[in-house]
């Protein structure tokens, strides 16, 4: 089984399912459908990533960052690792294009107590992106995130509700100690200010308008 398909609480039940019939699940170090795939697999999409103005956001992704850094504290976390597309769009008020109907990107990200690291495509960085970022941000290669997930010390904090299981197994294999607890991150984003509630009610409008036409 691909531990990477699911997410860490999904594979318990998963895992108990089989169990309770006396069936063991083996993980695979290579999908099969990747080998099946080979050369023939369509390449991601390679559309540049752009940053979200904050006059839209409403906040900089220094204060998203800080509130995130409070809670750490509190949870006496020296990492968090951002597996949820959204979020890691949403924290770092950055947009991309990799899923059709969204404007989020394929990465990973990993915040701790001075400095964060997201890991992306790094085609689609520009130098203005990365200075937009500034210095206490490091965007790395899409592939170099789980040797650079290794190298965590500490109590880290991950929501088994969207990492993967293979993203767990890693950590508990280096005996890194977790907090498994969902990230405040939903409830945060889930509380929009201002300049927020003005562009969904503008979205709205448009959307009214376009069925209107329709």
């Amino acid at each position: 089984i691909n531990l990477s398909l699911f997410t860490a609480k999904a594979f318990e039940s998963v895992e108990e399912a089989f169990q309770g019939a006396g069936v063991k699940l083996v993980p695979v170090d290579q999908d099969l459908v990747d080998i099946v795939w080979g050369k023939d697999r369509p390449k991601l999409p390679q559309k540049p990533l752009r940053i979200h103005p904050a006059a839209y956001a409403g906040r900089s992704h220094q204060e998203k960052l800080k509130e995130l850094r409070e809670a750490m504290v509190t949870e006496k976390a020296e990492a968090v690792v951002v597996s949820l597309l959204d979020e890691v769009a949403w924290l770092f008020n950055l947009r991309g294009a990799d899923t059709e109907n969204q404007t989020t990107f394929y990465a990973y990200a990993i915040v701790e107590a001075e400095k964060s690291r997201i890991f992306t495509d790094m085609s689609k960085v520009s130098g203005e992106l990365q200075s937009a970022l500034g210095s206490a941000i490091e965007v790395l290669p899409y592939e170099s995130f789980e040797s650079k997930l290794a190298e965590l010390n500490g109590r880290v904090w991950i929501d088994p509700g969207s990492a993967n299981a293979d993203m767990r197994l890693q950590l508990e294999r280096r005996q890194i100690k977790l907090l498994l607890r969902e990230t405040p991150l939903a409830a945060i984003k889930a509380k929009k200010n201002p300049a927020e509630l003005a562009g969904m009610k503008a979205a709205h409008v448009r959307d009214g308008v376009a069925l209107v036409k329709f």
